[in-house]
């Protein structure tokens, strides 16, 4: 149609010409805008679904909470709590603190559960703990002289300041500042 319109000007020349194709490109260019603007709400939909693939469900999480295993409570109080400086929020055992163990502690919005129990997980596991201030905690730990442990701080590839330590159960957690 378009190519009928342009072999139409120079061998008509009248104005009925002129406006037809004036008409013909502002529907063209209308239709062009119509279906692009379609097409972007097409992919922005698809996108926003993607995203929501639990649309409708009604699970709301208020928090996650690692889980680590250890085999001596006394050995976890040294580093969590003496050498850390966690706060232990509660022990449970079946029989008058003997093991196994299960206890929660907790330290400026970090919450770990510890457990002897075999069955609830694996050694060496890995928490991801992301923060500020970290050299002077750095330094606070340190000053413990704990003969365990003296971790580094470095600069991870994600370019963030980084502090791991291990526990003597093989699990590690890794502080992590954004810089």
């Amino acid at each position: 149609m378009c190519a009928m319109f342009f072999y139409a000007i120079p061998i008509l020349n009248d104005p009925q010409v002129y406006i037809g194709v004036t008409l013909f490109s502002i529907a063209t260019i209308l239709t062009l805008l119509h279906l692009l603007k379609h097409r972007v709400k097409s992919a922005n939909n698809d996108a926003m679904q993607s995203n929501n693939t639990n649309q409708g469900d009604t699970l709301l999480v208020t928090k996650t909470i690692p889980m680590l295993r250890i085999f001596d409570k006394s050995k976890a109080i040294e580093f969590y709590v003496n050498w850390l400086g966690f706060s232990v929020d509660w022990e449970h055992s079946f029989s008058d603190g003997k093991p196994p163990i299960y206890m929660q502690i907790s330290k400026s919005g970090i919450v770990i559960h510890l457990t002897e129990h075999h069955g609830d997980c694996t050694p060496g596991g890995k928490v991801f703990i992301e923060c500020t201030g970290l050299r002077d905690y750095h330094r606070k730990i340190l000053d413990k002289k704990y003969p365990y442990n003296a971790p580094g701080l470095e600069t991870a590839p994600w370019k963030s300041l980084c502090m791991e330590v291990v526990d003597p159960f093989g699990n590690k957690l890794l502080f992590s500042e954004a810089q």
